[in-house]
């Protein structure tokens, strides 16, 4: 029996199962779940479940799966902001931290990274879509709102279509007035204006792709100050 339990814990450390192990999208589904509603976090209740520290250590220590690496370093990236804001919260602004972004607080599959460089250095780098910046949370105001889902592979198109149209059909979030033949638009449009066209023309086609009252693309465009 000694010999039948020595064997057994071998072959657990072979085979690199760990009590750590865990269904990452459903436990990050559930997560989101109860703590966001209409695309707000609660981080009082945040502070408190062991889940989040479960799923970070959980980044920090595993790849990405294979085939499921877009969906899966998108629910990495709003799992770092939350709990990043979570420990010093309460807190006025992501941007209180000078390093929010920048620093390389977290473990991804064992290398440190920042959040600039899993957002600019991964997925935009390695997955070029414009729909990333309408999942991708921030922690601001002026972001998107965040899901209480979790993306998954499946149905990341759907669901990446699903953030774009509820963003671009926000009277909030982009806007115009017709007396000043005015676009208010976001300032993620001035940032990241390469990811959505050429020129200001082309970046109001993609907007109005998504959009069931188009602008005018004649209109000049500004954008609002970032909250």
């Amino acid at each position: 029996m000694k010999y039948f339990s020595t064997l057994l814990f071998s072959l657990i450390l072979s085979t690199g199962f760990s009590q750590s192990d865990l269904d990452f999208f459903t436990v990050a589904n559930k997560f989101l779940e109860t703590h966001c509603s209409e695309g707000k976090v609660d981080y009082t209740a945040v502070k408190t479940d062991p889940n989040l520290p479960k799923l970070i250590e959980y980044i920090g220590t595993n790849p990405s799966p294979v085939g499921q690496e877009k969906s899966y370093l998108i629910n990495v990236y709003n799992l770092f902001v939350i709990s990043k804001i979570a420990n010093s919260y309460p807190v006025g602004s992501p941007m209180d931290d000078s390093g929010f972004f920048t620093d390389k607080t977290f473990k991804l599959n064992g290398d440190k990274t920042s959040l600039d460089h899993l957002e600019n250095g991964i997925l935009r780098e390695e997955h070029a879509d414009p729909r990333l910046h309408f999942a991708l949370v921030c922690g601001a105001l002026g972001c998107p709102p965040i899901t209480n889902f979790a993306y998954r592979q499946e149905s990341l198109d759907s669901q990446l279509d699903q953030q774009a149209n509820l963003a671009l059909n926000n009277s909030a979030f982009v806007y115009s007035k017709e007396d000043g033949e005015i676009i208010y638009l976001s300032e993620i449009f001035n940032w990241y204006e390469e990811d959505f066209g050429k020129n200001k023309k082309e970046v109001i086609a993609y907007i109005n792709g998504f959009r069931t009252s188009k602008f005018d693309d004649s209109y000049r465009v500004q954008y609002y100050p970032y909250d």
